[in-house]
């Protein structure tokens, strides 16, 4: 007779539903991935059907819970945080545990942080446990929003959704609700999967009022809501942006996230409107104190797209907010260094060597090459007086720095700091005297001396024949030297990256293969770099400067011509 009874309570609920989904008012333009969003939530109502008919206790749920989130600890890597991950952990914890105080459940509620920046996403286990991936977190720029978020994955475990779950994936799976071990095995997709509509659009309600009760303003989730309508499919974005980067890297991520929730618009139309009928005063939204972590991951895709004046702003921004950042430092140095802003990038390097002692000779380089590249009188002097503070941490780069000061020198028309330096460093013999003895040959380049460059490349190759980049930085002084044959061929099979390009296209240049030279030349005419006169006068010779300069003044003709 029960199984009767129960089977006829199912029926009827089924019917219910069909009911329901027939009659109910979607504020929401139809859609392919509203169908599909659908099905997916017609398939989890039928699910739960069977689990109203048992409940665990908040004991159990708890130690469920725990076993799950010590399943998934690797997220966490205790002990092995950087001060970065720690310090957003522990404001996530603070923020988290303001909001989660005002639940109807007195649960135990923990929060975590997943430093995955593609990991666009939060999800709520049994019990209290909520975690936040840093791929969402970078997506927002007030404490508002992420109280928002939290809130609306404490209401995922306290309005029983969370445990709900696991009994659905407990019954689908055959496993025991007794025997938590094997409950731990359920995967995590499970619950970064979603709810159903109604539970989702209910835990928006409820987590937004959790907001609001710890004093957060609930234009916090609408601003959220909003932001995940702009990465929506079909949405139309501005393409090529950082902001677009940061997310897209994570696309089928998002994409998962948006199959599984609610359409955006309908999730904020919902919150204004609760916003409108509770009466809710206007509360200011305070700053993310980790903003500035947004901001370094949005420098970061900015420099990756090559777009170095978007890099350094957000560079700024995220220094404003955290200043001690040497990873940030250097990205702004040679970001600036790119854009041909050679004052501003020395700058950059002489405060990120001062600042950072520990830093290694690839900085202490850049520093010389950005000074070098000035054409400043005082480049070689101010180099000096660095170095005269300055102390080395090892005998490489106490040596990197002697070559870059008699470099800067010779650069000066001072050679007596770099006369038999090259002799000096062979005899060393040691792992990175070839390395030194090129860079002592591209002072010579920088100089005006390519026969003496050439020489030194020579040197620098019968050390390490197996090293390729010494091969294409003996084309430059080739080139100078019009041996361009010699250029060209010494640069074999090597890489098709900008500088082989350039190599390419002004050795066939100043050679007459002229529509050769242009071919390779497109490769870099959009070249933020290449393309770029000053920097190219500030890194090469005058040779070059004037090759790629009639390169693109033949180009734009020939274009010009076309039109007509």
């Amino acid at each position: 007779m029960k199984h009767w009874t129960a089977l006829i309570v199912i029926a009827l609920l089924s019917l219910g539903a069909i009911y329901w989904a027939e009659h109910k008012k979607v504020d929401v333009q139809a859609s392919p991935e509203a169908m599909m969003y659908f099905i997916a939530d017609s398939e989890r109502e039928l699910t739960r059907l069977p689990i109203a008919m048992t409940k665990l206790s908040d004991e159990e749920e708890i130690r469920i819970g725990d076993e799950m989130a010590a399943h998934y600890a690797q997220w966490r890597r205790p002990g092995q945080e950087t001060p970065e991950e720690r310090e957003t952990r522990e404001y996530i914890e603070q923020v988290g545990g303001r909001v989660a105080g005002h639940a109807n459940r007195k649960l135990p509620y923990k929060f975590h942080y997943i430093s995955e920046p593609y990991f666009v996403n939060a999800f709520a286990l049994p019990g209290g446990h909520v975690f936040i991936g840093q791929g969402l977190i970078n997506l927002m720029d007030s404490e508002d929003e992420l109280a928002n978020v939290l809130g609306h994955e404490v209401e995922h475990v306290d309005l029983n959704h969370c445990v709900e779950r696991v009994q659905i994936e407990a019954r689908m799976r055959h496993l025991n609700l007794g025997i938590v071990g094997a409950l731990a095995n359920i995967p995590i997709q499970v619950f970064e999967a979603g709810y159903s509509k109604e539970q989702e659009l209910a835990a928006d309600r409820e987590g937004t009022k959790l907001a609001v009760s710890a004093r957060y303003s609930p234009e916090g989730a609408v601003r959220m809501f909003e932001t995940f309508e702009k990465f929506e499919p079909g949405h139309r974005r501005k393409p090529g942006s950082p902001e677009e980067e940061i997310t897209t890297v994570s696309l089928s991520s998002l994409t998962e996230y948006f199959r599984s929730h609610p359409p955006s618009a309908m999730r904020a139309e919902q919150i204004r409107r609760l916003i409108a009928d509770e009466n809710w005063p206007v509360v200011k939204e305070t700053d993310l104190k980790i903003a500035y972590l947004r901001f370094k991951a949005l420098a970061e895709a900015a420099f990756e797209q090559r777009k170095y004046k978007e890099a350094v702003e957000y560079a700024k921004r995220s220094r404003e907010l955290h200043p001690r950042q040497s990873d940030l430092v250097r990205l702004m140095g040679r970001s600036q260094f790119m854009l041909g802003d050679f004052i501003a990038s020395a700058e950059s390097y002489r405060t990120l060597l001062v600042e950072y002692p520990s830093m290694g000779p690839e900085d202490q380089r850049a520093f010389a090459d950005a000074l070098a590249a000035t054409h400043s009188n005082t480049a070689a002097t101010q180099f000096s007086d660095f170095a005269q503070h300055f102390t080395p941490r090892s005998e490489w780069m106490a040596l990197s720095v002697r070559v870059d000061e008699a470099g800067l020198f010779l650069m000066a028309g001072n050679s007596r700091p770099s006369e038999g330096l090259d002799r000096e460093l062979i005899a060393l013999d040691k792992p990175f005297t070839g390395d030194l003895v090129a860079r002592l040959a591209w002072w010579y380049y920088r100089a005006g001396r390519p026969e003496r460059s050439t020489q030194l490349c020579e040197q620098a190759i019968q050390l390490r024949p197996q090293e390729g980049r010494f091969r294409v930085q003996r084309a430059w002084p080739e080139i100078d030297l019009r041996h361009y044959d010699s250029a060209l061929a010494g640069l074999g099979s090597y890489g098709g990256d900008a500088e082989m390009h350039a190599i390419r296209a002004v050795g066939q240049w100043l050679a007459e293969n002229h529509e050769s030279a242009l071919s390779e030349y497109g490769s870099i005419s959009s070249d933020p770099a290449w393309s770029n006169r000053h920097w190219v006068e500030g890194n090469y010779s005058p040779t070059v400067v004037s090759a790629l300069e009639e390169m693109r003044q033949e180009r734009d003709r020939r274009i010009a011509a076309q039109k007509r």
